[in-house]
């Protein structure tokens, strides 16, 4: 953790350094035309008198799109409409499965809390028919890395690509919404794994090939904590949900153990969990140039969360994330 720690300091540095280089190109660029256009236009007459005009504004739809208060009350009430249309979508999915008709009024509700603020920002927007809108969509893919919180772990590359969009409350901090999909792969080499049943218990060694792609909702809180130029460095928490898309998970079984009391793992006879929320928390450095947007995130959650089906696994999954965005 340290050693990351050090890196994203160093990589910030190396961002505000180019930031900063990009924005002395651009004041360079504004001195000579302005040198030029002073010797080719004459200076004007100092008889002449100019009127300033001097126009007043709270909180103007043209710069900001939405005041302060109108920001903050989008959250509570996105998060209510959103939830309410999700659950009635989730309804209208036809199934004869009670149980599956619950599990699909559930995810939508969520997913709908989760999207609401944002469509709601969206909307209202569009009534105060705001063309330049302050808020920030991009269109992200990467590549990450995961790293569980089991020692014996090999790192494998994954991906990432999806929507994320942010909007300020504050001076230094907003509401950021990421709807990601995200494929996390990592090795688990010679785990013993225990099966046992009334009567029955046998330990078995394994090698687990983790490959499991979910879609990621997130709903941040984003806080600016350093900035130069185009480089910051941000902490976002808040709760976000896993939805598991496909689970190619494989267990390469390499033998079974004899009077063996210890194992890394218990296997559990249970379906795994449409989808499940947790406290999320992640740093990101990035670097806006125009339109684009360079990313680099560490992701984790805040408790363990039981990803490697169908084992009791308490693991924690950390991401290290690198992607390149386009605002849309």
């Amino acid at each position: 953790m340290k050693k990351i720690k050090i890196l994203f300091a160093l990589i910030f540095i190396a961002f505000a350094l180019w930031g900063g280089a990009d924005c002395q190109t651009q004041r360079n660029t504004l001195h000579r035309i302005d040198l030029i256009s002073s010797l080719k236009y004459p200076p004007l007459n100092k008889n002449l008198s100019v009127q300033p005009s001097i126009t007043f504004a709270s909180a103007s739809a043209d710069q900001q799109g939405l005041s302060t208060f109108e920001k903050i009350l989008n959250v509570p009430l996105g998060i209510i409409l959103g939830s309410f249309a999700g659950y009635l979508i989730g309804s209208a999915i036809s199934t004869t499965d009670e149980e599956q008709r619950l599990v699909n009024r559930i995810k939508g509700g969520l997913i709908g809390a989760f999207a609401g603020p944002f469509v709601n920002y969206e909307i209202l927007l569009k009534m105060k028919d705001v063309n330049d809108r302050p808020n920030r969509w991009y269109l992200k893919a990467g590549g990450n890395v995961v790293f569980p919180n089991h020692d014996a772990a090999a790192i494998k590359p994954g991906y990432a690509v999806g929507l994320s969009d942010y909007f300020t409350l504050g001076r230094r901090f907003g509401l950021q919404g990421d709807f990601i999909y995200q494929s996390r792969q990592f090795r688990l080499p010679n785990q013993k794994i225990l099966y046992s049943m009334i009567g029955y218990k046998k330990v078995e060694t394994h090698d687990i090939n983790f490959c499991v792609g979910y879609f990621d909702i997130s709903l941040l809180l984003n806080f600016k904590l350093l900035s130069h130029r185009n480089a910051s460095l941000n902490l976002a928490i808040g709760p976000s949900l896993a939805i598991e898309l496909h689970d190619n998970t494989k267990f390469h079984f390499i033998r079974e153990e004899d009077n063996v009391d210890d194992w890394d793992f218990s296997y559990i006879m249970m379906d795994p969990a449409p989808l499940f929320g947790y406290a999320a928390m992640s740093y990101h450095l990035e670097l806006q140039r125009g339109h684009w947007l360079w990313q680099l995130g560490f992701h984790h959650s805040v408790y363990d969360t039981d990803e490697i089906y169908p084992l009791d696994s308490n693991t924690r999954l950390r991401t290290v994330e690198l992607s390149v965005g386009y605002k849309l």
